[in-house]
């Protein structure tokens, strides 16, 4: 797991964090240490709009730790802080594309419960550039469980 920070005044003011999937997640067969969860990114709200997330991604993305990796992130709707962005659903999810599209995540389609349970969710995946081709088809393998309808 890996938890990056940024603080102001030893106040604790954003964070990023990976860890490995969960246990009961569809990811959790991939080999271990090959594949995280971008699992949370905050910036407290009177702090929004100055790049702190961007400067946190460029952190975690900057060095060649994933880049053998397969990162994933859930962009859950009821994560979002849709009143304290001011942004309405749409929006919301337009500002996650560009985020995480800046550092090489791309929407995937997947019948992830969580991820279909709302249309606006988005599965949003980084295949590092040195990622194995067996990792990343054992990935793309798990998109959709056989036996069900997309």
């Amino acid at each position: 797991s890996r938890v990056l920070v940024a603080h102001r005044g030893g106040r604790l003011v954003a964070y990023l964090t990976f860890h490995p999937p969960e246990e009961d997640s569809r990811w959790a067969s991939l080999p271990p240490g090959q594949i995280f969860e971008l699992g949370g990114i905050e910036v407290a709200r009177g702090l929004r709009g100055l790049g702190l997330a961007s400067q946190l991604m460029n952190q975690a993305f900057s060095s060649p730790d994933f880049d053998s990796t397969i990162v994933y992130a859930q962009a859950l709707t009821w994560c979002w802080d849709l009143e304290g962005s001011g942004l309405g659903m749409a929006g919301y999810r337009q500002m996650m594309f560009l985020l995480f599209g800046a550092y090489g995540f791309e929407p995937y389609v997947t019948d992830e419960p969580n991820i279909r349970y709302d249309r606006a969710n988005l599965l949003l995946v980084r295949l590092g550039p040195r990622a194995p081709a067996a990792l990343v088809g054992q990935f793309r393998a798990t998109l959709i469980e056989k036996g069900e309808e997309s």
